[in-house]
């Protein structure tokens, strides 16, 4: 039940969101059938991109996360309005140990694992994961995983 991981992440997450002046909100489908992946494993996932997504909000922040069914697979989003990915980082950004120069400054703790982590995770439940960003206009990263 990808809406109770997606929920039960936020409701871990209110304080540290909380502390970044930032809120987060949950927009989902009614009737969300259930995925077919290791719970524990979408969970970090999705606490990966929702913390990055906190942590690289700019000023008083939000993070609105979305979930639908698409064909077969269901949608996962995750948008910020914080400070972007340069283009030129676009073939680094889930490599091991990478983090953006933007967002190093920005939030200088991270490991550079967290993305890199959610790819393999995302990739080995049969979906897959991609962003969009502008910079200084946010970022959304999104990805599938079959449904049940």
């Amino acid at each position: 039940d990808i809406v109770r991981i997606v929920t039960s992440v936020i409701d871990g997450l209110k304080m540290f969101a909380d502390a970044k002046n930032t809120s987060i909100t949950l927009q989902s489908e009614d009737a969300i059938p259930n995925i077919m992946a290791d719970p524990t494993k979408i969970q970090e996932v999705i606490n990966n991109l929702i913390i990055n997504a906190v942590r690289y909000s700019k000023g008083k922040g939000l993070v609105n996360i979305s979930l639908k069914k698409d064909g077969d697979s269901i949608l996962f989003s995750c948008k910020d309005a914080g400070v972007g990915i340069s283009p030129e980082e676009k073939e680094k950004i889930f490599s091991k140990y990478y983090r953006g120069q933007r967002g190093i400054a920005l939030s200088p703790d991270g490991t550079g694992l967290g993305l890199f982590i959610s790819k393999a995770i995302v990739e080995q439940s049969g979906g897959r994961i991609w962003y969009e960003s502008e910079v200084d206009k946010g970022t959304t990263f999104y990805f599938t995983l079959p449904i049940q």
